[in-house]
């Protein structure tokens, strides 16, 4: 400050003249940032609530609907994990994918047997058979795999252990599954 007094008076007066330009730019940039930002702010939350209403839109099909009609069902484990735990997914789209999961258990389950033992036996050879995703087909052997091995421990260890029995009341059961 006091180098801006020791210089000539028209100097310091352009320099303060230039210094309230440059400040007055920016404040106008600051504002045409802020308004910018506020308009898109603002079209991005149109955007957001169209999305919601058109995923409000969504029709909720049934467990019985997805095993009579046998559509494909291509949702893999891992997709419908993350589908179901994200927040911005419908309450419809979130029951849509769980009945497509319960539906592909249900086509799964229908063509295994179970021996007295409660060993589970499949003759399926991919998800193509049923109409499911191989990498869902591939999980629901994996499943079978380690209840057989459990059935297995505990007979040859002679304790007592317990699953779940695959028979009608099962299936039945899936049919009528309803999301708590």
């Amino acid at each position: 400050m006091i180098f801006l007094l020791k210089r000539k008076e028209g100097y310091n007066e352009r320099f303060l003249s230039y210094l309230w330009r440059y400040y007055q730019n920016l404040l106008q940039q600051g504002l045409l940032f802020l308004l910018a930002l506020l308009l898109f702010g603002c079209n991005n939350t149109a955007d957001n609530n169209q999305t919601i209403a058109n995923t409000q839109k969504v029709e909720v099909k049934s467990i019985k609907e997805y095993v009579n009609d046998n559509d494909f069902i291509a949702i893999t484990p891992d997709v419908y994990a993350n589908q179901v735990s994200r927040s911005s997914i419908s309450i419809e789209e979130k029951q849509n994918l769980e009945n497509q999961m319960v539906a592909a258990t249900y086509r799964f389950y229908k063509h295994c047997i179970q021996d007295d033992k409660g060993r589970i036996f499949c003759n399926l050879t991919c998800g193509k058979n049923i109409n499911i995703s191989e990498e869902l087909f591939q999980r629901k052997m994996k499943d079978i795999e380690e209840t057989n091995k459990y059935v297995e421990k505990h007979l040859k260890a002679g304790t007592k252990y317990r699953v779940g029995k695959l028979d009608e009341k099962y299936l039945n059961s899936l049919l009528n599954y309803e999301a708590k």
